[in-house]
This record gives structure tokens, C-alpha cells and sequence, in this order.
């Protein structure tokens, strides 16, 4: 209501040097500011007729099935309101003072408003209209985003389930109480993942959380071999960011750069704000990539999550890193779109 105030507010006010211009060619007896409250009547009785419009575009949309019907109810309405309009009109400007009786104030609103009025409903029911075919689009658009990521994450939980799972198979005949161990600490870890399965955003403290917790269990997979670092801006830590973001980047470099080195190695997670944007680096000093650069589920994934969650907004990299092993950049605006 606030902007359709405003916006016949702003037509009225288009309309005052004209209005005047006229007022002073025909030789009008009244004074400007009656001149001025003349005009602006017209087009405030629009702010108050336009949530009117909007109700009956609601209910009498038109639409193919019954365009014939709904199109005669609202040509009823314009009329209709042409008429209120009219006999407002002229309440209005005896009440402000028009040095003209009754008679002729009728006269002239018939013939200079009356269709100017059937015109404006017209345009309002179209923008009503138009306004409304948005709303629904953009409500599909969102459907549409949900099912993309929902499809997204689906693929990505079992993923890391396989993988963890696989990891577990080679150590149970390695060391039974250890595997036991941590089939329980897998357990828990899913149910975390589980829980938050319907949420596209999570904050950066808990997706730190949730990445220690999967960092326990191959810990003791690695026997020592791998050593994680975690450097995070403190005041980021309350930014919301994709969920399942960090765990799926150091998976990928500890699977693909870590785990095949006899001697394991270290990953880097850097979070700092640059430029009012998150920037998130995973690096480890592993084999490095391989080029042309394939992206597994795990990286791929996230990619695609980023695009359709950011728009374009959102950048990532990846590729060999100069001290030799991988990485992956990746650049967040602040705050996140809205999605839901």
C-alpha cells in the first residue's frame, strides 16, 4: 500500500504544473492551492480504489477458460467505479471550495475524467495482473530451486556415506574396537547431517563443527598421517554459508591428495572476509591435480549447489596449488540470497 500510495501520489503531483497551465488559459476564477487539491483528488481516490482492483483480479482473473465472463465483470467494475469516482469527485471539490454549483462539476467530471477513469481501471487490473503472474513465477522459480538442491544434496549424503563406509571396511581387519568406535562416531555424524538435510544454509561455526567431527574418524583412519589446520576470522564464524561446504572440500583433499602419500600430509582451511565477501581456501600439499582437472562428485556438487544458491554471484577455483599439492578458492557474497 505504501508504494501504491506513493505512486499515485507522484502521478498527481506530474500532473499540477499542467492542471495550472490550463487553469490560467481558460481564465479560472479559483485560486492555485484549489487548483492543485482539484487534481491531486483525482489520483488519490486511486490509491483507495487500488486495493479494490487487486481483489476483484483475484477473484475474476483472465484468464482462457473464462475470459468472456470475467472480462464483463470487470468492465461492470469499471463503470462502477467510475461512477464512485465521480460523485466523490464532486464532494471533494465543493468541499475544497470550486466556485462552480453542483450541476457543471458534474458535467465536467463526465466528460474530462469519467473515461480517463475506465482507462486507469484498465491499467490497474493489467498491473494487478502482471503483478500477480510474478508472484506465481517467482514462486515456481523458487520451487524449482528447492528440487534442484534437495536433487543436490540427496546425491551428496550417500556419497560421503560410501566413502566413509569404505574407509571403515579396511580398517575392521586391521583393528575391531577401533572400527566399532567409529561406526558410532559415524552414526552421529549422520544424524547431524540428517537433521539439517532440509536446510540450504548453515552457519560457518557449524559447518566447522560438523568438519571436526568427520576429521575424528580419519584421524584414527590415518593413523597420524594427517594433520588439518583450521584458520577461521572469528567474526565469520555467525555468516551463513552452503551447508555441507567445508567437509566435501577436505574429503576431497585428503581422498585425492592425503591418503595416497605413504607419509599422509597436511590441509589448510582458511575463511576471511575480503571485499564484504566470505573467501574460502582449502589447501593441501598432496600429489596435486592432474590436467586437464576432472571433477568427482564431491567438487562437482558443490559447484553446481554454489550456482544455483548464488546466481552467478559466487566464484570457485580449483587447481594446483604453488607450494605443489591442491586447491580450492571459493568467494561468497555476504549475506546469502533467500531461497525459501
Amino acid at each position: 500500500m505504501t508504494w501504491v500510495a506513493l505512486f499515485w501520489l507522484a502521478l498527481g503531483m506530474l500532473y499540477v504544473p499542467q492542471q495550472l497551465i490550463m487553469a490560467a488559459v481558460r481564465g479560472a476564477s479559483d485560486p492555485d492551492p484549489v487548483i492543485i487539491l482539484s487534481n491531486f483528488g483525482i489520483w488519490i481516490l486511486w490509491a483507495f480504489f487500488t486495493p479494490l482492483v487487486w481483489r476483484i483480479t483475484r477473484r475474476w482473473p483472465i484468464r482462457e477458460a473464462q475470459a468472456a465472463r470475467h472480462f464483463g465483470v470487470h468492465a461492470l467494475a469499471a463503470l462502477v467505479l467510475a461512477a464512485v469516482h465521480l460523485g466523490l469527485m464532486v464532494a471533494w471539490l465543493k468541499l475544497i471550495g470550486r466556485s462552480e454549483p453542483v450541476p457543471k462539476l458534474v458535467v465536467l467530471q463526465l466528460s474530462g475524467v469519467t473515461a480517463t477513469n475506465i482507462m486507469l481501471y484498465a491499467l490497474t487490473a493489467i498491473a494487478c495482473h502482471g503483478y500477480r503472474w510474478w508472484q506465481r513465477y517467482r514462486e515456481v522459480e523458487r520451487l524449482r530451486v528447492e528440487a534442484q538442491l534437495t536433487a543436490l544434496r540427496a546425491q551428496l549424503d550417500p556419497h560421503f556415506l560410501f566413502n566413509t563406509l569404505n574407509a571403515l571396511a579396511e580398517l575392521a581387519h586391521q583393528d575391531a574396537a577401533l572400527t566399532e568406535r567409529l561406526i558410532l562416531r559415524l552414526s552421529e555424524l549422520l544424524r547431524r547431517s540428517l537433521s539439517g538435510s532440509e536446510q540450504h544454509f548453515s552457519t560457518l561455526a557449524e559447518e566447522i563443527d560438523f568438519l571436526e567431527a568427520y576429521l575424528e574418524i580419519h584421524h584414527a583412519l590415518m593413523r597420524g598421517r594427517l594433520q588439518v589446520q583450521i584458520e577461521v576470522d572469528a567474526s565469520l564464524r555467525g555468516e551463513c554459508v552452503p551447508s555441507l561446504l567445508l567437509q566435501p572440500l577436505v574429503e576431497n583433499a585428503i581422498r585425492h591428495g592425503l591418503a595416497p602419500k605413504r607419509e599422509g600430509g597436511r590441509v589448510r582451511v582458511q575463511a576471511r572476509r575480503e571485499d564484504g565477501h566470505i573467501a574460502i581456501r582449502v589447501v593441501d600439499d598432496g600429489g596435486g591435480a592432474s590436467m586437464p582437472l576432472r571433477e568427482g562428485i564431491g567438487l562437482g556438487n558443490l559447484r553446481r549447489r554454489l550456482q544455483v544458491l548464488y546466481g552467478g554471484s559466487a566464484a570457485m577455483t580449483a587447481g594446483a596449488s604453488s607450494a605443489g599439492g591442491f586447491e580450492v578458492s571459493i568467494r561468497l557474497p555476504v549475506p546469502p540470497p533467500e531461497i525459501a
